[in-house]
């Protein structure tokens, strides 16, 4: 009993145990479920790929003209708006009255280069060179008369030492007479010299009177060393150079016043003459301006190419160049088929090979004959273009004929105005003229006097001459004195008293040695004093001509400087007459017009704004140039587009639709290869910067093996797929992913076409975390 108890208890401890196992199994594979990644997954299918690229471009022109005006000018109105159709000769912009700013700036530069010009004209430095100084000429005064004071000094000490010479000489005589009484033939002897004495006194007296008379003839001012003459004739001499050169200056100055005044009066001759030939050119182009061809006829060629270009267009339209080489070379490939079959297969075979010929053919035809029609009206168009242009040839010279009766009218007032400036620039050129002459008189003037001084000055030679002669007189006249006297001293001594008398006389001698000592003492302080002060003032005056020969050479330095920035003002008024007239020959009327048809893309200005020089202030589109549009699409999507193919345009709801054809396939620089740029020449009525949704390259194709484009996977070993896998286990399956490697076949925004081994399996479309091969998986329930 105990041992049926026991094998119960052991019986019912493994069934709960295996039980609570089983449950405990369960739920560890329900947790382990949850924690995988959830993948959705499809199988491929049988379906039709549209492989078509569909794109978005934006309409942008080939060709625009920026609208500029030469001279800056104020906008009155503004005649047109941003998009609106324009021909040409329509008015764009009307200016407000009045000249352009470059010309009123140009006219006020002008006015302020005369007025520098006069102002420097009565600058010029030439009446300075050779100018001495004021200071210096009053200083040559002054050292004349400190040469009349020495002169005067140097006489009155000579006089002095000879009065002190004879003075002691008589004393010495006089203290050797003393004692001594003289015989009766020393006192005849004596008597008669005194009588011969006086006859030759009075003789030099004479004529020492008659050279003095002769010297206040020629004039001298005073007694002069020769020395001292030479300088003062050196002096003279240099003056006359200082007063020759500043004649030759001023002589210059007054030839190229005169010259100036000959070129403008010259220049004034031209000026009339070239308004005359300006009247006259006027006059004959007055007969000339005309033409056969008006804007009308130029409009209505216009609107006859834009006839031709819509009945192109809707040829075209149920007609593409693709289609159409498609079914040539199909017909051509039929062809050669057959006649390479024909003679070598049985009749029921190339019969095949016919009803293909036949049939292609049959597509062909009606294709052909559109071809043909369109290339016979693009060939009227090709004609009707050229015509166009040789009517707006002929249209643009008529235009050219009425443009250069303006710019000769222009010209003609031009030349009016540039006769009354060169009558101004005469004028003031006289002006000038007559003041450098002033200069010139007034320079010759001082040549003349400076002349006659040297001429004065060479006189002081003879006026010394005959001052040495008085001087020598004086001194035979001074010694026959002395011999008077002596004769009367012997005549004295001979009396009685003449002991006393001649005691008396040596007192009296004594006396008038001393003074004639002190004489001698203050001429030479005199003497002294006078050429200390002619030494200063000789440095003074070398001071004073070394400031006036620096001021002269600095007035001559002054002189060049003067000449160049008088030059360069002259050449800046030539320039500036240049740049006016050539402002006034372009002159612009109160309108900007339009120089070509097309459309206005944008205003840069409005009213009351400047429109500045050469600076786009409109741009126009050329419509008869043509439309580009371009997108970038992928090299595979690239690859199914041909050049020369038309694009499909879709959703245009904005009148008649464009046509946009394929001009090239190029490289994007920008995807290292990847990408290519497709660009399409769009024709239509069309705006620049519309954008057109349009589809590109083959038509709808269907594939056996088709999958949502979300399970294409793609690494750097090619694209792939990711499978589902099964495997089963006690619990259940157990789901994993594998690779499978696959080739796009087509593609289009939701399926792609592939080829490889999954025909039959469950392709991974989603999941909901990131998955790789050899992954567990679980599906989802969806």
């Amino acid at each position: 009993m105990n041992e049926t108890k026991r094998r119960g208890w052991i019986k019912n401890t493994v069934i709960i145990f295996l039980a609570i196992l089983l449950i405990l199994t369960l739920f560890s594979n329900t947790i382990l479920n949850h924690s995988l990644p959830e993948v959705a997954v499809q199988y491929p299918q049988y379906a039709t790929i549209a492989s078509r690229i569909r794109q978005t471009g934006t309409v942008t022109a080939n060709q625009s003209y920026d609208v500029s005006i030469e001279q800056t000018r104020t906008v009155a109105s503004v005649e047109v708006r941003v998009g609106a159709s324009v021909k040409k000769g329509d008015v764009i912009f009307k200016l407000e009255e009045g000249d352009s700013t470059e010309l009123d700036q140009a006219n006020k530069e002008l006015a302020n280069l005369n007025i520098q010009l006069i102002q420097k004209m009565k600058q010029d430095p030439s009446l300075n060179i050779g100018k001495t100084s004021s200071t210096a000429d009053s200083l040559k005064k002054q050292l004349n008369t400190a040469y009349t004071t020495l002169n005067t000094a140097k006489s009155n000490l000579e006089t002095a030492k000879e009065e002190l010479a004879l003075a002691e000489k008589e004393l010495v005589k006089v203290e050797e007479m003393q004692g001594k009484i003289p015989s009766y033939d020393e006192v005849m002897s004596a008597k008669n010299l005194l009588s011969q004495i006086d006859v030759n006194i009075e003789f030099l007296e004479e004529e020492i009177a008659r050279l003095k008379g002769k010297q206040g003839q020629i004039g001298g001012d005073g007694f002069f060393t020769p020395d001292e003459i030479e300088n003062l004739i050196a002096e003279a001499e240099k003056k006359v150079k200082e007063k020759e050169q500043a004649y030759a200056y001023a002589a210059l100055a007054y030839d190229r016043a005169a010259s100036s005044q000959k070129k403008l009066e010259t220049e004034l001759k031209s000026a009339n003459e070239a308004l005359e030939n300006a009247k006259d050119a006027v006059a004959e182009q007055n007969n000339n301006v005309g033409g056969s061809v008006s804007y009308k006829d130029l409009a209505a060629k216009q609107e006859a190419i834009n006839k031709l270009k819509n009945q192109i267009a809707d040829k075209k339209m149920y007609f593409t160049e693709a289609e159409y080489n498609a079914a040539r070379n199909r017909y051509i490939t039929a062809k050669n088929q057959f006649d390479n079959a024909y003679g070598k297969v049985s009749d029921a075979e190339l019969k095949v090979y016919r009803d293909e010929m036949n049939a292609a053919a049959a597509i062909l035809q009606p294709l052909e004959a559109k071809n043909a029609e369109i290339a016979a009206l693009e060939q009227q168009m090709t004609t009707a273009t050229q015509e166009y242009w040789q009517l707006y040839m002929q249209f643009s010279q008529s235009s050219q004929q009425n443009s250069i009766l303006e710019k000769l009218t222009t010209a003609q007032k031009n030349a009016e105005e540039y006769v009354e400036q060169v009558t101004e620039s005469v004028e003031a050129a006289k002006t000038a003229a007559s003041e450098k002459k002033t200069a010139y008189e007034t320079a010759e003037k001082d040549l003349e006097n400076a002349k006659s001084e040297l001429t004065k000055t060479q006189g002081y030679r003879e006026y010394d001459t005959l001052g040495t002669s008085i001087k020598e007189m004086q001194k035979q006249a001074d010694a026959l004195k002395l011999q008077k006297t002596e004769a009367e001293t012997v005549v004295q001594n001979a009396s009685d008293d003449s002991k006393s008398k001649l005691e008396s006389t040596i007192l009296d001698k004594k006396k008038l040695v001393k003074a004639a000592e002190k004489a001698v003492t203050t001429a030479q302080n005199s003497v002294t004093d006078a050429q200390n002060n002619i030494a200063d003032i000789q440095k003074q005056i070398k001071d004073e001509e070394a400031k006036a020969e620096i001021n002269d050479q600095n007035a001559k330095l002054d002189l060049k400087q003067y000449e160049i920035e008088l030059k360069q003002i002259q050449d800046q008024i030539t320039a500036k007459q240049e740049q006016i007239t050539r402002l006034e020959e372009n002159r612009i009327a109160g309108t900007v017009v339009s120089p070509v048809s097309g459309v206005v893309e944008s205003l840069a200005v409005s009213a009351g704004q400047e429109a500045k020089a050469n600076t786009p202030i409109a741009s126009i589109i050329l419509s008869d140039m043509g439309y580009t549009m371009q997108c970038t699409v992928t090299a595979e999507q690239a690859a199914k587009v041909t050049v020369g193919e038309t694009a499909e345009i879709q959703w245009y709801y904005y009148g008649k639709t464009p046509t946009a054809r394929v001009v090239s396939i190029k490289n994007d620089p920008s995807s290292q290869g990847q990408n290519k740029i497709i660009v399409l020449d769009v024709t239509g009525d069309i705006n620049p910067g519309t954008s057109l949704t349009f589809t590109l390259g083959s038509k709808n194709s269907s594939y056996e093996c088709v999958v949502p484009n979300s399970a294409v996977r793609e690494d750097a070993n090619g694209k792939f797929v990711l499978v589902v896998t099964a495997k089963s286990t006690p619990l259940g399956n157990r789901y994993s992913a594998k690779r499978v490697d696959v080739d796009v076949l087509a593609s289009d925004e939701t399926n792609s076409a592939i080829s490889g081994p999954v025909s039959g399996e469950y392709v991974i479309t989603n999941s909901n975390s990131p998955i790789s091969s050899g992954m567990n998986v679980r599906l989802s329930e969806d």
